[in-house]
Formats: structure tokens, C-alpha cells, sequence
């Protein structure tokens, strides 16, 4: 991509500060394993490094040595303190043997260029934040403020609601009771809710909405716990 020689700069910082090894381990081998990955090649520093070509993968795939890094914390701005033990979620893949930078990398190095001061996301990203947060801290990058969203889920299997486990589309007619009842599993009070003097007068739009919303958000009544669709 356009982007590639950042990425490219942001892989020799890394280089440059030992963190990175060479692992040619077969995908066979990281599926026979159950937890993270175990450092079988974390010796490997330097190696005929063969890059990608159209017609066979690198010779490698680049890996981030978590090995003997503080564990990371950080303060969630919805789910409060966070702890994570870098080891225990192991080395992690920034540059594929396709050649394809990792997201890890990618997003790091696209967040500091944009100058991101805020990331909010669904909490089914929160385990990638201490890896981010690694990079960020060996590339001299600056930490952005996390918020990790809870995640709309099927009451049957508790799966992520989306188009894979077939979840029902919005309806884009409906864009105003679509957001107020995002707004409203969100925790958030609107004179619109059921509960705050609601009437059954016409809805305002989303613009009207949403200005609302922003004058009255708070991160502290958004919950902390996965939210079932329908309640």
C-alpha cells in the first residue's frame, strides 16, 4: 500500500532496538499449540531474511519479543484499570510471510501519523491494546486514551451480534429509534428514553439526537458487561 514505507521505517526502529525475531514456524505447529506462542524462535535475530515474492510467501514471519517486558497497564475509560502479563498473550506477528504488515504494527504507526488522541472500539479488541501499547513505547510513540465498548451479543450463545452470526440489518428508516436504543444499552439518559418523561411525540432527528447525546454522555454509565440484543 501507500503506507507501506512508514511501516517499513517503523519495522527497522524495531530492528534497530533487538526487538524483533525470525520465526519460520509451520502453521501446523502453532495449531497443534493451545496458548500463546511459546518463543521457539526467539534466538533467531538475524537470518538470510528471503522477502516475499509473487510466486512464494518470505522465508519468515517477523514476530515482536514480548520476552522480559514489564506487563502494561493502562487506565480504561470504561472499564477502569487494566493489568495485562505480556507474556502471557506471547510474541506476536508484525510482518507476515505474505509480506502484509500486521494490523499491530499497522495501526500503531497509523494512529501516531494522524496524531489519534482517542481510540473507542469494541472490547473484543481490548487484548491487542497491550501489544499496541508495547510498540508504541519501543517506537517512542505517544499512548492514545482507550475506551473499550461492550459488545451487542445474541442471548442464545453470547456471540458477537454481526452479519456472520446472523444478526437482522438495521432498518435505515428507523434511524432515530435505532440510535436512541443504542444510546439507551449504552446507559445513557435522553428525555426521549422510556424512563426520562418520554411522550409519545414525534422523534426528533439523529443530528438532534446525537447533539444531545454529546452534551449529556458520560463513560461511567456505560456498562462493563457484554449487552444482550433486545434488552
Amino acid at each position: 500500500t501507500g503506507r507501506d514505507a512508514l511501516y517499513e521505517a517503523a519495522l527497522e526502529k524495531l530492528v534497530a532496538a533487538d526487538s524483533i525475531f525470525y520465526c519460520d514456524c509451520t502453521r501446523k505447529k502453532l495449531r497443534a499449540e493451545t496458548g500463546p506462542y511459546a518463543g521457539y524462535c526467539r534466538a533467531r535475530r538475524h537470518c538470510a531474511y528471503r522477502p516475499a515474492t509473487a510466486q512464494e510467501p518470505a522465508s519468515h514471519a517477523i514476530r515482536f519479543d514480548t520476552s522480559g517486558l514489564a506487563p502494561v497497564t493502562f487506565q480504561d475509560r470504561i472499564l477502569g484499570a487494566q493489568q495485562f502479563d505480556l507474556q502471557a498473550l506471547g510474541d506476536f506477528i508484525v510482518r507476515r510471510r505474505d509480506s502484509l504488515f500486521a494490523y499491530q504494527l499497522a495501526v500503531v504507526v497509523d494512529d501516531a501519523e494522524q496524531a489519534v488522541t482517542d481510540i473507542v472500539r469494541g472490547a473484543d479488541l481490548l487484548d491487542s491494546t497491550p501489544w499496541q501499547i508495547a510498540l508504541q513505547r519501543v517506537l517512542g510513540l505517544a499512548t492514545p486514551r482507550y475506551a473499550h465498548l461492550p459488545l451487542l451479543v445474541h442471548a442464545k450463545d453470547a456471540a458477537k451480534l454481526s452479519k456472520q452470526t446472523g444478526a437482522t440489518a438495521l432498518d435505515d428508516r428507523q434511524a432515530p429509534a435505532n440510535l436512541l436504543r443504542a444510546l439507551a444499552q449504552l446507559g445513557q439518559s435522553l428525555p426521549w428514553l422510556p424512563g426520562a418523561g418520554a411522550t409519545r411525540a414525534p422523534l426528533p432527528g439523529p443530528a438532534e439526537i446525537l447533539a444531545q447525546a454529546v452534551r449529556t454522555w458520560d463513560c461511567q454509565r456505560i456498562p462493563q458487561h457484554a449487552i444482550i440484543a433486545g434488552t
